[in-house]
């Protein structure tokens, strides 16, 4: 399969919403031996999609388990079956990694311009962060110590992204993105609230005043994410004392 028919048909198996096919497709032209550098925006996008979506999936199925009720019968089934899921989270995740983030990152084929650097290493940290997510916040015993071992790396990972992205501006919409799942990051898995509130903030301040100077499509990607920006901090100082849902993006 040649490098054109693959993102054909990667771009049928996503209309299809059949993303396990669409992250198939994918592999092929990652497997192609191309740099991170020579993939289009579209076939990195694309590669982002179908594994956002398979992660989704999962996780939804988690969320969905956890507010179950089936009035204490078959407790040990429901933990049994919460464990298979978490167990497929788990491979996704190592999927993302060595398929993905490891060939782009390090080695030969590593991403040298900073914005694909970024866009690497946050995915990185984006998929340790859901790692984190499903262990819950009351985990104990093994599950804690798993927990705190995918937050230590999505934090690493997300340093990595901030630390490649210096350079990039502060409208640039990975630059921004990067922002917007990191300070999620900080909100929801960290707790550590102020610090997100912080960083989202300081993204946002950051950006409006460059504003003026974007082309029109460029404003519109960038003013898409500093709404989301805007959204979540809304959220974050109205309900402090709830649990609420924040976004990211998959980008």
């Amino acid at each position: 399969m040649d490098r054109n028919l693959a993102l054909h048909m990667a771009k049928l198996a996503e209309q299809a919403e059949r993303f396990e096919e669409m992250v198939g497709f994918m592999k092929e032209i990652i497997g192609m031996g191309l740099d991170a550098d020579d993939l289009t925006q579209e076939e990195r996008n694309l590669i982002s999609v179908g594994y956002k979506n398979m992660i989704s999936q999962r996780r939804q199925a988690i969320r969905s388990l956890g507010g179950f009720d089936d009035g204490g019968e078959h407790t040990d089934l429901k933990k049994q079956y919460n464990a298979t899921l978490a167990q497929e989270v788990d491979q996704v995740i190592n999927m993302v990694i060595n398929d993905v983030v490891s060939k782009f990152t390090v080695g030969p084929n590593a991403a040298q311009k900073p914005e694909n650097l970024v866009f690497f290493h946050k995915m990185e940290g984006d998929y340790y962060r859901y790692g984190a997510e499903i262990c819950g916040e009351e985990a104990q015993g093994d599950e804690a110590a798993r927990r705190e071992n995918y937050t230590s790396k999505a934090r690493e990972a997300y340093d990595k992204a901030d630390k490649a992205g210096e350079s990039l501006l502060p409208t640039n919409p990975i630059k921004l993105g990067l922002a917007l799942n990191q300070s999620v990051f900080f909100y929801e898995i960290c707790k550590e609230t102020q610090g997100a509130k912080d960083l989202a903030k300081k993204a946002f301040d950051a950006a409006i005043d460059e504003l003026d100077s974007l082309q029109e499509q460029e404003y519109k990607d960038s003013t898409l994410i500093m709404q989301l920006l805007k959204d979540n901090l809304s959220l974050w100082s109205e309900n402090e004392d709830d649990e609420i849902q924040v976004q990211d993006i998959e980008q």
